[in-house]
């Protein structure tokens, strides 16, 4: 069997490297996909009351929703969620009844580990008792 001089050099032969390379190859697309399933940006749209905030460390965008009742988000249940305005003026609605809509993206803190935060799309008004 001819072998290049690299392999042989390195003392491999065509089946170690076909599996090493094989094995390379499926490892990289198993990363891939899992990759894009957790970078892939899910809509949702809360309700609840928007606040500012403010954390020790700067792990936050300033903003958070109180939601009205406990939501699942990323597989987690909560009663709040950061949001990023992203360029856009909210102050008018702080401390009112809003209903948000935009993507959930997650953001890595030291102190708070991971944490979702929906990326602003759009914010309206609501009346106290509507959903």
């Amino acid at each position: 069997m001819k072998m290049t001089l690299h392999a042989r050099v390195l003392n491999l032969s065509p089946f170690k490297i076909f599996f090493t390379v094989g094995l390379g190859l499926l490892l990289g697309i198993v990363h891939t996909a899992s990759t894009s399933a957790k970078e892939l940006p899910l809509k949702v749209a809360v309700v609840g009351v928007l606040n500012r905030v403010v954390l020790i460390g700067g792990e936050t965008t300033g903003w958070m929703v109180q939601l009205n009742r406990e939501q699942e988000i990323l597989g987690n249940a909560t009663l709040e969620i950061d949001v990023d305005p992203k360029d856009q003026s909210i102050e008018r609605f702080r401390e009112k009844r809003v209903k948000i809509t935009g993507d959930v993206m997650t953001r890595i803190g030291r102190e708070r580990g991971n944490y979702p935060v929906i990326e602003l799309e759009t914010i309206q008004f609501l009346h106290p008792e509507k959903e």
